[in-house]
């Protein structure tokens, strides 16, 4: 144990490392949060947010270039080189099969033991991250403009050309076979069906580089760089618009009650109704990039740029805070044993025990909608 203690701390930061990391003194003083139990050292930075796998497996991306899986212990299971950075979220399929695309355009397709199952290349950076349907089509945006649907083989079935680079990463009501996107410059927020044709769009104030998120009643809520929340229904029309303190590049997160949350570039995390009343807010120690994950007992934890974990209960008051070793951008996941993964801007992926609470597996509750990061309402109700 102490082996592989060492190895998964090798080449991330140290207490030694704090004074030269908080040069202008902000943090010097804070100590690395002896819950981490490890962290792994990749070549990169880590924007890319974790996928866990069915057996408890963590994947994630790192700007190297590599996927990264390891094992629950933090030990490494295999890598896989893609060839160019990758800040998207990897996607596990229901066979196993990681997808994941790059800084180069490249689209990779790999099997459950690190070998490469297809690559399809598109025509601009892929920071978009993927969502699967049941019938194992996978769908995600490019720089191209290009929403992409690839059928299982990786063999193109359809593309829809958008108004502007496509940051946001699709999510599926697989109900009504519904994909909501949004544009960067086109500021715009689209519902395409699973056949590629144009349900209808709507247009924000701002980029949307955030990903929609689903609730219960097929209600879409969709955040934009002008810091405006928008709550719209199936059809598109508009239910209600909130205007919130900054910038929103984080994805909202909905609670089992039903209630939103979005985290801000002016350092707060809100909380609305389903009728966009504002439950609460509070302010926290820096800008917030990572999007909100929910466990299973309602605790909220959500990531700043200043390395802080923030753990806040359902009423908006703060319970705990965890320090980690450079700032999180990363968006955080909570494994059923109650341990959270989370990637820094070392390079670090890291692992915090945070209780003996698993994921919230009843609403829309993290980036991506779910541990395998399927950006899919498919098993959430």
């Amino acid at each position: 144990m102490v082996l592989i203690a060492a190895i998964a701390f090798a080449g991330c930061r140290t207490a030694a490392d704090w004074q030269s990391f908080y040069g202008s003194g902000q943090s010097a003083s804070r100590k690395p949060d002896s819950r981490i139990i490890w962290r792994y050292k990749t070549g990169g930075d880590v924007y890319s947010s974790a996928a866990i796998g069915a057996g408890g497996e963590i994947y994630c991306g790192s700007d190297d270039g590599y996927v990264y899986a390891l094992n629950a212990d933090g030990t490494l299971r295999w890598k896989r080189d893609t060839g160019a950075a990758i800040d998207a979220a990897p996607l596990i399929g229901v066979d196993g099969t990681v997808y994941v695309g790059n800084k180069a355009g490249t689209f990779h397709a790999i099997r459950g033991d690190g070998r490469e199952r297809w690559e399809y290349r598109t025509g601009g950076y892929i920071w978009s991250s993927a969502a699967l349907d049941s019938a194992g089509t996978v769908y995600f945006g490019s720089k191209d403009r290009y929403l992409y649907a690839l059928s299982p083989d990786g063999t193109l079935k359809w593309r829809f050309k958008a108004n502007g680079w496509i940051r946001s990463s699709p999510s599926i009501d697989e109900s009504n076979g519904s994909i909501y996107f949004g544009t960067d410059d086109g500021k715009t927020l689209y519902s395409v069906s699973v056949n590629g044709t144009l349900n209808w769009s709507y247009t924000s104030g701002g980029a949307i580089v955030a990903s929609p998120a689903i609730d219960g009643n097929h209600g879409i809520y969709s955040c934009a760089d002008d810091g405006e929340l928008h709550s719209l229904n199936p059809d598109g029309t508009l239910r209600w618009k909130r205007k919130v303190d900054a910038s929103i590049r984080s994805s909202p997160v909905i609670t089992r009650g039903g209630n939103v949350l979005v985290a801000t570039y002016g350092n707060t995390l809100y909380s609305f109704t389903p009728e966009g009343t504002l439950a609460w807010e509070v302010s926290l120690d820096s800008f917030l990039r990572s999007t909100p994950a929910i466990a299973s007992n309602g605790m909220i934890y959500v990531g700043t740029s200043e390395g802080l974990l923030f753990a806040i209960d359902d009423a908006g008051k703060i319970i705990d805070t965890f320090t980690f070793s450079d700032a999180i951008y990363s968006s955080p996941v909570i494994g059923r044993d109650g341990t959270l993964y989370a990637g820094t801007d070392d390079g670090c992926i890291n692992a915090v025990s945070i209780g003996s609470f698993g994921p919230e597996t009843a609403s829309w509750s993290k980036f991506r909608g779910n541990n395998a990061n399927t950006g899919n309402t498919l098993g959430l109700r």
